[in-house]
């Protein structure tokens, strides 16, 4: 809307009290300029006026044109610029111009004068100027001064005042009279009106600035466009107002679809009485586009209705359009009940400067609102992201438990999409993405809310569904989505399928996170069944459930391409969602403890998957822990205590799924910072661990199996008995196996090699007698067969110079 409408008010601020309006001092400085006019003329009528006035009569009007010329520039130059508010006291400047008039009328023939005329204008100006109140004093001033020169020349020339002169004197100052007075109370009307206008544009210049301010606090574009209907029909003194927004399309909406129009309204109690039947939600105003920026006249508006035309209440209806940049994006329609008269420049402008700023604060309301729907939208697909996904679920939730109805959390997971990416190219793979968004949406009702969790897992919030509809919506989420085939470059129709899993509250779960939980584990047992399955939370009440949960995590982080911090955060989470399952606590410890089947084969493959990043440890934790079992029975622990052992050592390196692979498999030496890398890996390693109880009597050995016995090795640099014994035991299994193993950075060394590099470092790297034992138990073998010790030894690569390095 054109910013060219003004509401000129002319507010005077407190610093400007007492002093005079600047219009006024611009009119005294041109009146000013008049009388200069008039001395300037009076000066060129000398020489026609000489040969008719005698001489006392010339050298009079010269003191006169003197006089008004001495009081014109003291006007000027002194109370012009220093006393400027001296000129606009209307009694002193009428009673000047008046003793001006006068002594010109004195020398031009008193009564008879001419130059009578001027008075007049005098009483006129001062009216226009100053009021009645000052028009009376000119009038006053007039009366006797012009009484006072005429009686005066009659003296000087001896002769009396006839009835006549008398009546003409009374006649002449009577109208003077007349006309100040009445020139002077038009004045005062119109002043009157003048001062009221001010004062009414004043309160709502004020109106308006307050509600401005209203308007713009940081709303969203909604609660603005209904505080703007409440606050117009209050500025406007109107008794209904009534807005028509088009909506303008957020991010993630699809711009080729019509607006959606809304309709916010405030009117009267009557009027809201009058419409009470009426679901303003459906109601739309049934308008022409609007053309132009003005305020137009509407005749007998309506309310269209789903099924009927409703005609507002009979009176003068105004429409006003609002716009946002250039495009017209609502309607201000008000209504004035029982009014006559038709509306003053003044309120058109108010309407119009309103309908100005409420335009700019909705597209500042607009602006927010995308600022925010772009901080919590993907940008792939344009749904919600993980971020609106968790406030979201946290306000869903509190109203469950207040409500005390149900929640269900669903989890979607497309299938072998990672495949997908790696045949057909990312470009295709955002192109399934925002397929798969736009199918599992048109599933969803309104009050449904459906999110980008991460990767291609999506999740759906669904409040009010229970336990008994869940799998029907989960059906057809799957159902949906595999009658939908993806076009690809590589010109092969690929239909979209996907796992899902659900949990519901308060039947599954007793809280939101362990809701959030149990759903992402029912997801895992879905993909483990096959593509396009579905799982509810209430299937996991069993060990084989557990376990098929438990080996397909291990299975898909043991697929991934990739290892690194990211990889850890994930292990961690998800072993710690199948520990820390509520409902199946003592199922899931049981499952979960070193003895386990499931645990020992899923965890062994988890090993595996570790070894294989790097060719040249290629079955290392397996050796280590084979060398660890036999080393306990040379130590004769117990038989609980070599099952921990053996399970430390296949983990003891499970911590280097967080290395990032340019320093995992770099070949050649380390620098500083890539060593220190590399010594995160038993930290990490216990942190993946810690979330299950069953682990955490291993998870020291995992830790410590660095440390060196006189404590300069890492991470906590124990020394001597202080570190775990069994990390003692893996420590030098994992030293010997490395020396004789290929590794990037250095050739291999013979078995004799490695265990002299063991005996050299007992007291500082190893423990004395765990080295003791060690060397022992190789020789035992040797004697036992010639080529055991050559049979231990991985011959892919060269070895480490010594034990150290070896075990670094």
């Amino acid at each position: 809307m054109s910013s060219s409408i003004n509401l000129k008010l002319g507010a005077r601020k407190p610093s400007d009290a007492g002093k005079p309006d600047a219009s006024a001092i611009e009119m005294e400085r041109r009146i000013i300029w008049i009388r200069w006019l008039a001395i300037l003329v009076s000066l060129g009528a000398l020489p026609f006026l000489a040969s008719s006035l005698n001489r006392q009569s010339l050298v009079t009007l010269l003191a006169l044109i003197g006089l008004g010329a001495i009081y014109n520039l003291t006007l000027l130059v002194v109370l012009l610029p220093h006393k400027p508010q001296w000129l606009t006291a209307g009694y002193i400047s009428a009673i000047g111009d008046v003793l001006l008039v006068t002594g010109g009328v004195a020398v031009t023939g008193g009564l008879e004068s001419p130059f009578f005329l001027a008075y007049f204008v005098v009483t006129v100006t001062t009216a226009v100027r100053f009021g009645g109140l000052a028009a009376i004093v000119a009038v006053l001033t007039i009366a006797l001064s012009y009484t006072a020169v005429v009686y005066y020349g009659n003296t000087v020339q001896g002769t009396a005042l006839t009835p006549n002169d008398l009546t003409n004197l009374a006649m002449r100052t009577g109208f003077v009279a007349l006309t100040g007075i009445f020139v002077g109370f038009v004045g005062d009307r119109a002043r009157r009106a003048e001062r009221a206008l001010q004062e009414e544009l004043e309160r709502a210049h004020a109106s308006l600035s307050e509600v401005t301010v209203e308007l713009n606090r940081d709303l969203e574009f909604e609660q603005t466009c209904q505080l703007t209907a409440d606050k117009g029909r209050s500025l406007l003194n109107a008794d209904a107002f009534l807005m028509q927004v088009q909506m303008p399309p957020l991010i993630g909406q699809d711009e080729s679809m019509p607006p959606a129009s809304m309709l916010y309204v405030d009117w009267t109690p009557e009027l809201k009485e009058h419409h009470a039947g009426v679901d303003l939600t459906t109601a739309r105003l049934a308008l022409t586009p609007a053309v132009g920026e003005q305020v137009i006249a509407v005749s007998d508006p309506n309310l269209l209705l789903p099924n009927e035309h409703k005609p507002l209440p009979a009176g003068m209806w105004f429409r006003i359009p609002v716009f946002h940049g250039a495009r017209a994006i609502a309607d201000m329609i008000v209504g004035f009940m029982g009014r006559e008269q038709p509306l003053r420049q003044t309120e058109m402008e108010l309407m119009l400067t309103f309908a100005e700023r409420a335009g700019i604060a909705m597209r500042n309301a607009h602006a927010l609102d995308q600022a925010q729907k772009l901080s919590v939208t993907d940008s792939v697909t344009g749904l919600p992201n993980h971020r609106y996904f968790h406030t979201r679920f946290d306000e869903e939730m509190e109203k469950t438990k207040d409500t005390g109805g149900s929640i269900t959390v669903m989890m979607i997971d497309l299938d072998r999409f990672k495949v997908y990416n790696d045949s057909f190219g990312h470009a295709a793979g955002d192109v399934a993405l925002k397929a798969a968004a736009r199918t599992i949406s048109s599933t969803m009702r309104r009050e449904d809310t459906v999110t980008r969790y991460g990767g291609e897992e999506f999740v759906a919030i669904l409040p009010g569904v229970d336990i008994q509809t869940a799998p029907i919506r989960a059906q057809e989420i799957c159902d949906t989505l595999s009658k939908v085939f993806m076009y690809n470059p590589k010109t092969i129709f690929a239909p979209l399928t996907a796992s899902v899993g659900w949990a519901t509250y308060p039947v599954d779960a007793r809280n939101r996170d362990e809701l959030l939980n149990r759903a992402d584990l029912a997801m895992y047992m879905a993909k483990k069944r096959g593509r396009n399955c579905i799982c509810g939370a209430c299937e996991l009440e069993s060990v084989a459930a557990l376990d098929s949960v438990l080996s397909e995590v291990v299975a898909q982080l043991a697929s991934a391409d990739t290892v690194g911090p990211g990889m850890v955060a994930t292990l961690e989470k998800r072993l710690g969602q199948i520990a820390n399952s509520s409902h199946l606590e003592e199922l899931a410890e049981g499952m979960l403890s070193p003895n386990s089947e499931a645990t020992l084969e899923a965890l062994n493959a988890l090993a595996a998957s570790i070894d294989a990043k790097d060719p040249y440890t290629s079955g290392h934790s397996q050796s280590v822990a084979k060398l660890a079992e036999d080393l306990g029975d040379m130590l004769q622990l117990s038989g609980a205590h070599k099952n921990q052992l053996r399970l430390a050592a296949i983990l003891h390196d499970v911590g280097k799924i967080g290395v990032v692979d340019k320093v995992l498999l770099k070949e050649g030496k380390l620098d500083e910072d890539e060593k220190l890398i590399m010594r995160m890996h038993p930290i990490l390693g216990a942190r993946i661990l810690q979330p299950i109880k069953a682990f955490r009597q291993i998870l020291n050995v995992v830790l410590h199996h660095h440390e060196w016995y006189d404590g300069s090795g890492y991470p906590d640099g124990l020394a001597g008995q202080n570190i775990p014994l069994h990390a003692r035991i893996v420590s030098v299994c994992d030293a010997y196996h490395a020396m004789t193993s290929t590794r990037p950075y250095r050739q291999r060394r013979t078995p004799e090699f490695a265990l002299a590099q063991l005996e050299a470092g007992k007291g500082t790297q190893f423990d004395p007698i765990i080295v003791d034992y060690f060397i022992q138990m190789m020789r035992k073998r040797q004697a036992e067969n010639p080529d055991a010790l050559e049979a231990d030894v991985h011959d892919e690569h060269p070895s480490t110079p010594d034990a150290a390095a070896a075990a670094s």
